[in-house]
C-alpha cells in the first residue's frame, strides 16, 4: 500500500484552491515528520539492545523474550528501551488519524470541517456506505488495525530476523500476559502495555476477572504490601472492564479498592505502631474512591451509606490523629535587639514619619530570594525532597498536600509544586518574625506616643488614591481597630475590601474579572484566581503579588482569605502574628501610596 502525498496535494488545490493547500500543507508534511521518528526510534531501540538482540531473534517468541526480562526490572536502560519501542508504535499509528482527516476532507464524507469529529470509526462508516470507496477503506483499516503489523514492514522497514515473527508477536505476548496473570510479577506492566496499544480488546473482560480475582487473593494473604498490590490489581481490571463496556464490573472494583483503604486504615489504628495521620488518609481515599462510583449504580450498591459512614469515621480518627504530633523544641531565639531597635526606629517621630517607619519596619519578601533560598535548603534537606508532605488543621483535617520534589533540576509540575509549598511555609516563618520582631514593637510605641484618629485615617485612605471612594470610610474603620489592637474586627472589614481593591485595580488594568457559572451568570472571581491573574504582577508587583497569595490565598500558609471567608478563625487565630502582619500589610500598601503621592 502507498499514499501518494502529491497526488493528494493537487487534488486539494483543484478542489479548494491555494489557501486550503496551504492549510493541509502541515497534516501532509507530519507524513514525512512521522516516518523520520518512527525510524528514529526503531534505531535507538535496536542500539539499545545491539548486544541482546540477537538472543530476542534467536527465541521462538521475541518479544516475550523482550518483555519478559522488562517485567523482571532493567532499572533505567529497561525504561528507555520500552520508552523508544512506545514511540515507533506512536509515530505509526499517527498517520492513521492524519490518513483519516484528509479521506474525510478530500471526498467531503461529513459537509463542512470539523477535526474533533474526524475519527477512525467516523471516516470507516461513511466509507461503508458507498461501494466506490473499498479500496480506500481497506487502506485506512490496513493503517489502523496493522493487518498482521503489514504497517510496521511497509513504514519502518524493518531488517532484523524478528520480521518473520511479527504476526507472532501479538499473540506470544498474550500467551505471556496468560502465564504472568497465573503468578509472575510482569502482569500488571503487559497488562497496561496491551491496553496502551489498544491491543486484546476482545480479551478485556477475562483479563479483568483474573485481575480482579489476584486482587482478591493479595488481599487475604499475609504479604506486608498485600493492600497496595490488591488495590493496583483492581484499578487494572477497572480499566478493562471500562473497555469492555462493563459499568457494573467497574463499580464493583471501586467498592474493592475502597475495602482495601478500609482494611488498611483500621490495621493501622490497631498495631503496635499506630498512625491515626495515615488512617484518616486511607479513610479518605476509600471515600474517595466511591465517589467514582456513577450514581446511577450506587444504590444498589449501598454506596451513600457507606460514604456517609467512611465520613464520619475519617473525621474521628483525625481528631484523634493530633495526638500523634509530638512537641519538638528548638533553641531559643533572642528578639530582644530587634524590638528594641524597632521601638528606637518610631520614638521621638512626628506622626506621619512614625506611620511611615511602621509602614516599612520590614521590606516586603522577595519572590526569587525565597525560591532560591528554598531550594539551597531542600537540596541539602534529603527527606524534604524524597516525601511529600499534608498540612493539618486543629481539627485534624488534611487540608493541603505536596507532592515529593524529586530532582530539584526537574521542571515538572510536582518539583514547582513541593517547592511552593516549602516556599510558603518559610515565608511564614518569616511572617511571625517580622510581626513580633518589628511590627508590634513599633505599633506599641507609636500608640504610646500618639493618638491617630479616625478621621486622620480617613484622610490618608482617601488621599492615597488606592482605595475606591465609597469603601474609604471602611478601610479608614479596619485600619482604625488595628490601631487599637482590635484584630478581630480589623480582619473582617479589612481581608473583603483588599480583595474588593485587587478586583478594581485588575479590570483598571483591562483584566477580566468575572466568569460564567453553570447557570450562565456572571460571577466575580475570588481572591484566589485574581492573584493567578496575568495582570496581577504587572499591577502589584512580583513580591506584593507573592505576599498576598501567601497570606490570604495559599494553602500551606495561613490562607487568611478563605479561613475568614468560612468561619474558620477562632479568636486566637484572629490576634495571631499572622493577622497582625495581614493588617501591616494593607496598612503598608496604603500609606506608602498616600505617602509618596504627596
Amino acid at each position: 500500500m502507498s499514499w501518494n502525498l502529491d497526488r493528494t496535494r493537487l487534488l486539494v488545490k483543484q478542489l479548494y484552491g491555494e489557501d486550503q493547500l496551504d492549510l493541509a500543507e502541515n497534516s501532509l508534511h507530519s507524513i514525512h515528520r512521522r516516518k523520520l521518528m518512527a525510524r528514529y526510534h526503531w534505531q535507538e531501540f535496536k542500539l539499545l539492545h545491539e548486544k541482546r538482540m540477537q538472543r530476542f531473534h534467536e527465541s521462538a517468541h521475541p518479544m516475550i523474550a523482550f518483555f519478559d526480562e522488562f517485567g523482571r526490572g532493567t532499572g533505567a536502560h529497561g525504561v528507555a528501551t520500552q520508552a523508544h519501542l512506545l514511540g515507533c508504535l506512536q509515530n505509526l499509528h499517527a498517520m492513521a488519524d492524519t490518513f483519516d482527516f484528509a479521506v474525510y476532507y478530500l471526498l467531503k464524507l461529513g459537509g463542512p470541517i470539523d477535526p474533533r469529529s474526524t475519527t477512525g470509526s467516523l471516516v470507516s462508516k461513511a466509507l461503508t456506505k458507498d461501494p466506490r470507496y473499498g479500496t480506500v477503506l481497506n487502506a485506512s483499516n490496513i493503517l489502523r488495525k496493522g493487518g498482521n503489523f503489514l504497517h510496521l514492514d511497509a513504514l519502518v522497514k524493518l531488517r532484523s530476523p524478528a520480521q518473520a515473527h511479527l504476526a507472532a508477536m501479538q499473540s506470544a505476548l498474550l500467551s505471556a500476559v496468560d502465564v504472568q496473570l497465573d503468578g509472575g510479577d510482569a502482569a500488571p506492566s503487559m497488562v497496561e502495555l496491551l491496553l496502551s496499544l489498544g491491543l486484546a480488546r476482545e480479551r478485556a473482560p477475562d483479563i479483568g476477572e483474573r485481575l480482579a480475582a489476584r486482587a482478591s487473593r493479595f488481599s487475604s494473604s499475609d504479604k506486608g504490601n498485600r493492600f497496595f498490590l490488591s488495590r493496583h490489581y483492581f484499578a487494572l481490571a477497572k480499566h478493562c472492564f471500562g473497555i469492555a463496556g462493563n459499568h457494573g464490573r467497574s463499580a464493583d472494583m471501586d467498592c474493592a479498592i475502597s475495602q482495601a483503604y478500609e482494611e488498611e486504615a483500621a490495621l493501622r489504628i490497631s498495631g503496635e505502631h499506630r498512625s491515626y495521620v495515615v488512617a484518616a488518609d486511607f479513610y479518605a481515599q476509600a471515600a474517595q474512591a466511591l465517589l467514582a462510583i456513577p450514581k446511577s449504580l450506587r444504590a444498589s450498591r449501598n454506596v451513600d451509606e457507606k460514604l456517609r459512614a467512611l465520613r464520619q469515621t475519617q473525621r474521628d480518627t483525625a481528631m484523634q490523629s493530633i495526638g500523634d504530633f509530638v512537641p519538638m523544641g528548638g533553641q531559643h531565639v533572642d528578639i530582644n535587639d530587634e524590638t528594641a531597635s524597632a521601638r528606637d526606629a518610631v520614638e521621638g517621630r512626628e506622626l506621619t514619619e512614625a506611620l511611615l517607619v511602621l509602614a516599612e519596619i520590614m521590606p516586603l519578601a522577595s519572590r526569587r530570594e525565597a525560591e532560591t533560598t528554598t531550594r539551597e535548603r531542600m537540596s541539602k534537606q534529603f527527606f524534604s525532597r524524597v516525601f511529600s508532605t499534608s498540612r493539618i488543621a486543629n481539627d485534624g483535617r488534611v487540608i493541603a498536600k505536596s507532592p515529593a520534589a524529586g530532582s530539584l533540576d526537574s521542571d515538572a509540575q510536582e518539583t514547582e509544586d513541593a517547592v511552593w509549598a516549602k516556599m510558603i511555609e518559610g515565608h511564614t516563618f518569616r511572617i511571625r518574625f517580622t510581626a513580633e520582631s518589628a511590627i508590634v514593637p513599633a505599633l506599641h510605641q507609636l500608640h504610646f506616643e500618639h493618638c491617630i484618629s479616625e478621621v486622620d485615617l480617613i484622610n490618608i485612605v482617601g488621599l492615597s488614591g488606592t482605595v475606591p471612594a465609597e469603601r474609604v470610610n471602611l478601610v479608614a474603620k479596619g485600619l482604625k481597630a488595628g490601631f487599637e489592637g482590635d484584630f478581630v474586627v480589623a480582619l473582617h472589614l479589612l481581608v473583603p475590601q483588599l480583595e474588593h481593591l485587587v478586583r478594581i485595580h485588575l479590570q483598571h488594568y483591562g483584566e477580566k474579572t468575572t466568569a460564567p457559572d453553570l447557570d450562565g451568570l456572571q460571577r466575580e472571581a475570588g481572591l484566589s484566581t485574581l492573584v493567578n491573574l496575568p495582570g496581577m504582577e504587572t499591577v502589584f508587583g512580583v513580591d506584593l503579588t507573592f505576599e498576598i497569595r501567601a497570606l490570604f490565598c495559599d494553602r500551606f500558609g495561613p490562607n487568611l482569605r478563605n479561613e475568614l471567608a468560612h468561619g474558620l478563625l477562632d479568636h486566637g487565630a484572629l490576634q495571631s502574628a499572622e493577622s497582625i502582619y495581614a493588617w501591616w500589610l494593607i496598612f503598608r500598601l496604603i500609606y506608602q501610596q498616600y505617602w509618596y503621592r504627596e
